[in-house]
């Protein structure tokens, strides 16, 4: 007869020293459960910075870096329009970042975009209009890191004033 239950395969397994469903001693220290407190930490941390940007057109974009001796944990973004004039108008801002620690295989010019607001515009006339995006986990940022919000789509109105924020926990390196 086969057997029905069969030996879970697993760390124990794969270094050939199971020991009847315990971590032997030699791996207690390395193997031991832990409790990751850092996001109670992190509250002391929280950080922004808002740019007040005024723009005429598209393809403008706002430039922030990662000061000297400081390490961020980017969390989100948002963007807060001053008031609209008409329903027709609009604005369409992408978030992306550059200069990470571990760089990336796309290039000089790679800028992988982390958030695409689409198309913000008020659904009555001269209200303003807002959007925000939290990335689903931190995205640790070194001293020289560049994140960029870039105006992708704009009406044709003239100028106008928009609140860029990002959002970070701010760690001194």
């Amino acid at each position: 007869m086969g057997q029905v239950n069969r030996i879970p395969n697993g760390f124990l397994d794969l270094l050939g020293v199971q020991s009847l469903g315990r971590n032997p001693p030699l791996f207690s220290d390395a193997v031991s459960p832990t409790v990751d407190l850092t996001e109670y930490y992190s509250a002391q941390t929280l950080s922004s910075h808002t740019e007040d940007f005024t723009h005429t057109a598209a393809d403008q974009q706002v430039v922030v870096f990662v000061p000297e001796g400081e390490t961020w944990l980017l969390r989100g973004f948002s963007v807060y329009t001053t008031p609209l004039g008409s329903v027709s108008e609009s604005e369409d801002w992408s978030f992306m970042v550059q200069n990470l620690a571990r760089g990336s295989t796309g290039g000089a010019t790679s800028e992988p975009v982390l958030w695409n607001t689409g198309r913000l515009s008020p659904i009555i006339a001269n209200n303003k209009v807002a959007a925000a995006f939290m990335l689903p986990a931190p995205l640790m940022m070194t001293s020289g890191s560049v994140t960029k919000a870039r105006l992708t789509q704009r009406d044709a109105t003239p100028v106008r004033a928009t609140d860029l924020t990002w959002i970070f926990n701010r760690y001194n390196s």
